[in-house]
């Protein structure tokens, strides 16, 4: 991507510009980057200069630096209106991406009233007015009862998965019979305290010869279950700047019911979710109706030994976790931020940007 890593003002760019405002901090979030990162990734690859903006810590500006994109790290709150004039002064976005739960209504509309075309990165079933384009890719997106608007341009369910674009070259992927890998991942942060809970059952169940544990920038140094640290089988991995590597190794993961859950359907892993989130929960029980992943409900509720039971009943159950890997790379293709793309320019061009 064109740019440079943190700015004080707006950055030097040229041609069309696409902002992207999402907020991503210790706490939560980092979910929401990633999935900006991918479709950024997608307008720079057609030559557009990418900028973010946003309640943005340490961990989500390397990010945004790395995948070379321009930053303004932002204050939310009163700061806002500033922050949308200073941008169609400093860099004159022609695309508007919001992907945060803090805006509502009154932001919208402002935004619409200066930037072409906004567009809605949204799970909850909420359609601002002046959202050009609306992007929900999970698979329960349609049932969500959306309010529907004339100018809104709906692009809802697993084609517009905003996925790494390494998913577009996977090759077959092979279910081997025994369960010897197995991934623990809970997001960024871990509020819920489910990392702990999980490694408790996974030493029940004795399933795997290796348990790579993956720490979000919210968790390094809060591990809930220092026993299993001196477990031979426990692999601690620090703020990896990817999953899928991982994912594609496993046999098995156990994860949130998030962007996350969303990777392991596309990489064809079996996938054990708890949720972390309520906005999670039309994901999860969708992922399972669909045959993708096994749903164990509100993390919070889960006990060790109901993770113990599900890890060991889909650890013998070879065609289960078969049928689950068809199941999930059948609803992800790897293309949804092209989609994406695609949509966005076609609705930026009727709209004379």
């Amino acid at each position: 991507m064109r740019g440079g890593g943190p700015h004080r003002g707006w950055p030097e760019v040229g041609g069309k510009v696409v902002l992207f405002r999402v907020d991503a901090t210790r706490e939560t979030g980092l979910g929401h980057l990633m999935r900006c990162l991918a479709l950024a990734e997608e307008f720079a690859d057609r030559g557009w200069s990418v900028a973010f903006a946003g309640d943005l810590d340490r961990d989500a500006c390397g990010r945004i630096a790395r995948a070379g994109a321009a930053l303004l790290a932002a204050s939310t709150g009163e700061a806002e209106e500033r922050l949308l004039v200073s941008a169609v002064e400093g860099i004159g976005p022609a695309v508007l991406v919001v992907d945060t739960y803090l805006l509502g209504d009154e932001y919208y509309l402002r935004a619409a009233r200066l930037i072409p075309v906004v567009v809605a990165v949204d799970d909850l079933g909420y359609s601002p007015p002046g959202a050009r384009v609306l992007i929900n890719y999970c698979p329960a997106a349609t049932r969500l009862g959306y309010r529907v608007r004339p100018e809104t341009h709906y692009l809802l369910g697993p084609r517009y998965a905003l996925l790494p674009r390494t998913l577009r070259a996977r090759g077959p992927r092979q279910v081997r019979r025994e369960v010897s890998h197995i991934l623990v991942t809970v997001g960024g942060s871990d509020p819920n305290r489910l990392l702990s809970r999980i490694l408790a059952g996974l030493q029940r169940a004795g399933v795997g010869a290796r348990w790579d544990v993956v720490l979000g920038p919210g968790m390094l140094g809060e591990v809930g279950a220092p026993d299993c640290g001196r477990d031979p089988r426990v692999r601690f991995h620090e703020a990896l700047p990817s999953l899928l590597p991982l994912l594609q190794e496993s046999d098995l993961v156990l994860c949130a019911a998030g962007v996350t859950a969303c990777e392991a359907a596309a990489a064809g892993t079996p996938a054990i979710l708890l949720v972390q989130a309520h906005n999670q929960e039309p994901n999860a029980q969708e992922l399972a109706a669909l045959g993708a992943a096994v749903d164990l409900g509100w993390g919070p509720d889960v006990t060790p030994e109901a993770v113990a039971e599900a890890v060991v009943r889909l650890a013998r159950d070879w065609e289960a976790r078969r049928k689950m890997s068809r199941e999930g790379r059948a609803l992800f293709d790897g293309y949804g931020p092209a989609r994406c793309a695609d949509a966005i320019e076609g609705v930026l061009k009727r709209v004379g940007g």
